[in-house]
């Protein structure tokens, strides 16, 4: 049989045409399977992040319940100033290593790394890259996300060494 004539053959239009629906369905549901995906994992970083940020303020919240504060080594406003030192070491491009075990260093008591804690609460770190978004952690996500195993060791290293139960 020549082209023309399967061309005009009934039986083979409608079986082509039936193909043709089958393919457009197919690709009209792997786009709509794509976009599924895509919008299933935006939701899932918003909420994930939205739940864990109110898990995080409600742990920073419980610390601040159980601070003596007759066990702190400083006043107050100091922890603020630690809090903020720790920040500007780990925001944006490069992070302070040296910055971060200076403040750790300071702390005497498991109620000073506390007081530290709920001094830092939970801050929006800023990514200069422009395919990372800006992260709302606290200061224990801050450390985890900043600093490599070995240097998160080194801090709980500086803490045993004085006696601080807290391990980051």
């Amino acid at each position: 049989m020549s082209v023309a004539a399967l061309a005009s053959n009934p039986e083979v239009i409608k079986l082509a045409l039936s193909e043709q629906k089958r393919m457009q369905k197919i690709a009209l549901y792997t786009v709509l399977g794509i976009v599924g995906v895509i919008l299933f994992v935006i939701f899932w970083k918003r909420f994930s992040r939205w739940f864990g940020k109110a898990a995080e303020v409600a742990n920073i919240e419980a610390m601040q319940q159980s601070v003596n504060a007759s066990n702190l080594t400083f006043p107050k406003n100091q922890y603020s100033l630690f809090a903020d030192n720790l920040f500007s070491a780990m925001d944006g491009m490069g992070t302070d290593e040296e910055s971060i075990y200076g403040v750790f260093r300071q702390m005497q008591t498991d109620d000073d790394v506390s007081q530290l804690i709920v001094a830092y609460g939970i801050r929006t770190v800023t990514d200069p890259r422009p395919w990372y978004s800006n992260k709302d952690l606290s200061l224990a996500q801050s450390i985890k996300d900043e600093l490599d195993e070995t240097e998160v060791k080194k801090i709980n290293v500086i803490l045993a060494g004085k006696g601080i139960k807290y391990r980051f």
